[in-house]
């Protein structure tokens, strides 16, 4: 009995990650289109209104910059407000070790 649970187990552990790579392929397949869509509606502006394409590239652009020096200075934040916690930890214990 034991071993036909193991092997059901094993069964079913093998359908579950033929199942999720299956789902992988499929979500990256539709990324992919995704992309080749965004990427031909790109250049089809490109090619029929380049004033206007001109422009939404600027803004992003714009856009992406904002994002990068959004994502560094929070990174620049977090670095810097990890380093006065660690201290104030290392006191803490120090006071904690002191009083017991």
């Amino acid at each position: 009995m034991n071993n036909r649970d193991h092997a059901l187990d094993d069964l079913l552990a093998k359908e579950r990650a033929a199942y999720q790579k299956r789902v992988r392929r499929l979500r990256e397949q539709a990324r992919k289109d995704e992309e080749r869509l965004a990427l031909r509606t790109a250049h089809l502006i490109r090619d029929k209104h380049p004033d206007t394409y001109q422009r939404f590239e600027e803004e992003a652009r714009r856009l992406l910059a904002e994002e990068r020096a959004t994502r560094s200075s929070r990174a620049k934040a977090a670095s810097t407000s990890e380093q006065p916690v660690q201290g104030d930890v290392r006191a803490d214990e120090q006071e904690g070790g002191d009083a017991a």
